[in-house]
């Protein structure tokens, strides 16, 4: 019995053990590197080629678009950059991603570089196969070599752009070392690390085409990053390239990503944090300078501004207007008449009617003529001066133009659906016509 209760007490110990360097071991590869979303990834120095961290790096895998930094040192090599090279119907016929090249057409071996690494242009990958190989099969051949020449040990390619094939696959581990040596073909820096290149297509219509490179890490990073994207459906998000900091230079290889940039950043930033190790310098992120903010002095408070002055204008009366004098004509009635002191000028006897010559034979009409004319003379009647200003009772009365006062605009651009009662909320409204209803 005694046995049998140690048997079990060291048995549990045992497994106690077990699950505790279980734990510390899960613990330690957690703390050995970045946690990422790709399938197989890389982090080599780029100086000595020592592998800094991996994950499957030995896995084959299809290497998508990754495939045409192959496809441009074989380019950059054959010293063949400033001739042209002619579009086939092969070319024309691939699927995107592409600049949509059409047969017959023209383009040099320097712009095809560039829509190589910047567009990821499939049909322009066949172009330089065709006219560096003479076919798409003969120039995987050159590409076979040129990748064991880098060093690659699981390495096998079909075409030059990277297109889903049973037998086009590659390693984390080779496309680092083809990577690396990449860095040192003349002009591949160059071609990789161009923003936006405009590019000439020759043919029946010349045309200018303006290429943006997809590395979203080429600027605003606090690494400099260059390299090559790539992405099927069988490889996922893939990335190929080199990131420097302060004078040191990794390789970061992704094959298989979900969050491509996400683990891309990681992997740049564990890399310069050295995990430890002093030779490798730290991150030392960007940060936005803060505006200095304004010195504030105690006890001070704001000027008055100070008011316009008033401009004083002085009060001037208005001379008077003389009236004009009534025209009048003098006749000796006036100075003859008592009563036409200070008073208007009257008008001249000579201005009446004269009366009717007496009848003769009548000495009652003349008599009555005699009355006349002695009432005529003394008659003054009061002459008014020609003047603008008139009685308000004798004043003209004056015309005022009626005001058109349009409707409304949001009055006339309703249009009623349905039973609207009518209605209108300015003036002008038609009795006729169907408004918005009165509020």
């Amino acid at each position: 019995m005694v046995s049998r209760a140690a048997g079990s007490r060291a048995a549990g110990v045992a497994l106690s053990v077990a699950a505790l360097a279980m734990v510390l071991g899960t613990a330690t590869a957690m703390a050995a590197g970045p946690k990422v979303t790709a399938r197989t990834a890389l982090v080599m120095d780029a100086k000595t080629g020592k592998v800094i961290w991996s994950k499957a790096a030995d896995q084959k895998r299809a290497p998508a678009s990754t495939t045409k930094i192959v496809t441009t040192i074989l380019a950059l090599e054959s010293g063949r950059l400033d001739e042209s090279f002619t579009v086939s119907s092969r070319a024309q016929k691939q699927v995107p991603s592409k600049i949509h090249l059409r047969k017959g057409q023209r383009l040099t071996l320097r712009d095809l570089t560039y829509s190589l690494m910047l567009k990821s242009a499939n049909d322009g990958a066949v172009v330089v196969a065709e006219g560096l190989g003479g076919s798409v099969e003969d120039f995987a051949k050159k590409m076979d070599a040129r990748a064991k020449k880098a060093g690659t040990t699981k390495t096998s390619f079909r075409n030059p752009s990277g297109l889903s094939h049973s037998q086009h696959l590659s390693t984390a581990h080779d496309l680092g070392r083809i990577v690396r040596s990449a860095l040192d073909v003349p002009g591949f820096r160059k071609v990789a690390g161009t923003q936006t290149r405009k590019i000439r297509i020759r043919g029946t219509k010349d045309r200018s085409l303006s290429l943006k490179n997809k590395n979203r890490l080429l600027s605003g990073y606090f690494a400099s990053v260059i390299g090559k994207t790539g992405y099927t459906r069988a490889a996922g998000r893939c990335f190929a390239g080199a990131a420097t900091f302060e004078g040191r230079e990794v390789i970061v290889v992704i094959m298989g990503a979900s969050d491509l940039w996400g683990d891309t950043k990681k992997l740049i930033q564990w890399a310069h944090r050295g995990d430890g190790k002093t030779e490798w310098p730290r991150v030392q992120m960007a940060k936005a300078e803060a505006a200095p903010r304004p010195k504030v002095v105690a006890n001070m408070a704001p000027k008055p501004v100070p008011k316009p002055k008033a401009e004083v204008v002085a009060k001037v009366a208005p001379k008077p207007v003389p009236k004009p004098a009534p025209k009048t004509i003098a006749t000796a009635s006036r100075a003859a008449s008592p009563a036409a002191a200070g008073a208007p000028r009257p008008r001249s006897a000579a201005l009446a009617p004269a009366p009717p010559p007496p009848r003769p034979g009548s000495a009652a009409l003349a008599a009555t003529a005699r009355t006349r004319a002695r009432s005529a003379a003394l008659t003054t009647p009061i002459v008014r001066p020609r003047s603008a200003a008139l009685e308000p009772s004798e004043a003209p009365p004056q015309r005022v133009a009626a005001v058109h006062r349009t409707t409304p605009a949001y009055v006339r651009a309703f249009r009623p659906e349905g039973n609207v009662r009518r209605g209108c909320t300015g003036y002008g409204c038609d009795r006729r016509v169907r408004y918005w209803p009165a509020r």
